[in-house]
């Protein structure tokens, strides 16, 4: 399904997408979804999710805080794996003196 934002609405796409991805939205479409091995959501039920429209420079700012917050996590995953990297070669290379 794809789900458009009227450009009139007072809504950004963005914050609508984030604001469907929160926890509350997420509980509302959880218990409105059908199927076990593959679930879906009636029509119905989505245009019937409350949402909030709080004012532009609101939902913009949001938009941003999230869009930030992305790249911090990703910021943090990269350190990880570099680490993980790391730790693998002293591990190889501490294992390796102990052998020879």
């Amino acid at each position: 399904m794809l789900l458009r934002v009227k450009l009139d609405s007072g809504l950004l796409p963005e914050f609508l997408a984030w604001q469907i991805n929160q926890i509350p939205a997420q509980k509302c479409l959880h218990m409105a979804s059908e199927g076990t091995l593959q679930t879906s959501i009636r029509r119905g039920e989505l245009e019937h999710l409350p949402l909030v429209v709080p004012p532009i420079v609101v939902q913009k700012t949001v938009v941003q805080l999230d869009q930030v917050a992305r790249q911090e996590a990703g910021i943090y995953r990269e350190l990880i794996a570099n680490r993980q990297r790391m730790m693998h070669a002293v591990a190889k290379k501490v294992l390796e003196e102990d052998e020879g």
